[in-house]
């Protein structure tokens, strides 16, 4: 049997590590011409004008005001809790930069495809964009929250997936930041198109914001309550109240399951004339 030349090894082994490498190509926006600020004035009229009451984006009105968007990215390219420190006093601070920077970013991501109802989970969260002096992604934002004291801080981010929390129509402010949250999390447990409960298959299925965290909150509620052996829709209840709560309940013998998508771009579309 011949030998495989040492220079072919070499060639197919730069191409697979090319293909690793590969990904989505980086998006980019004008840079912004001023010294960095914590403001969120431009996302503001974004949200306003592009986001409807049920957190669905208005693809069709982004172009509108695509200019505010791309300002309030550029901005926000050059600001944050690494890049200007100095800037942001505390956690609550750090946590409101990275629910509006996700807003932003979110908004602009599926503009730029068109608000295609494809889940297309391949790429979607891994686009990279500069954001806070660096190079970033959804996932990696989502990476960010994570690290804060409370997991249900990420499980509440803005997103424009239809199976995680809504995009808000307004940006988040450190001073309510935190309750916000905890009202977003009941939100989504409420919200039978959000949080789906797969009554025919008996099953519960959650979305990774929330399943990454699924060993935490079981020792969690191991600990609390001196029992052993729970299921994560047991753990989850002394954390949702409410209509969310009633519907978790109601599925708590379901078998947990991890969510194989975050769900479709949950868009608006522009009503018929």
């Amino acid at each position: 049997m011949n030998a495989i030349p040492r220079y072919a090894v070499f060639a197919a082994a730069f191409i697979m590590l090319g293909c690793r490498q590969m990904g989505p190509a980086p998006v980019t926006v004008d840079p912004y011409p001023a010294n960095p600020r914590v403001d969120y004035s431009d996302l503001a009229i974004v949200l306003n004008r592009a986001v409807d009451e049920g957190g669905f984006l208005r693809s069709y009105e982004v172009a509108d005001v695509q200019d505010r968007l791309d300002r309030q990215l550029a901005l926000l390219a050059i600001t944050g809790p690494t890049a200007t420190p100095e800037l942001f006093a505390d956690a609550d601070a750090d946590i409101a930069y990275w629910y509006n920077a996700r807003a932003a970013w979110a908004i602009k991501l599926s503009a730029m495809r068109g608000c295609s109802p494809s889940p297309s989970t391949s790429s979607f969260e891994h686009i990279r964009f500069r954001l806070d002096g660096r190079m970033m992604t959804l996932r990696l934002i989502d990476d960010e929250l994570a690290g804060f004291d409370d997991w249900r801080i990420v499980a509440a981010a803005p997103c424009v997936r239809l199976r995680r929390s809504a995009l808000a129509r307004e940006p988040f402010d450190p001073a309510t930041v935190r309750e916000a949250a905890v009202e977003r999390f009941n939100d989504y447990a409420a919200d039978s198109d959000r949080f789906v409960i797969d009554v025919e298959h008996r099953q519960v299925p959650y979305n990774q914001a929330i399943w990454r965290f699924r060993d935490r909150i079981i020792a969690e509620y191991e600990r609390s309550y001196g029992t052993r052996g729970v299921s994560l829709n047991t753990a989850l209840l002394p954390h949702i109240s409410g209509l969310g709560q009633g519907r978790l309940q109601a599925a708590v013998g379901y078998k947990p399951v991890p969510a194989d998508d975050a769900g479709p771009l949950a868009c608006a579309y522009s009503p018929v004339e």
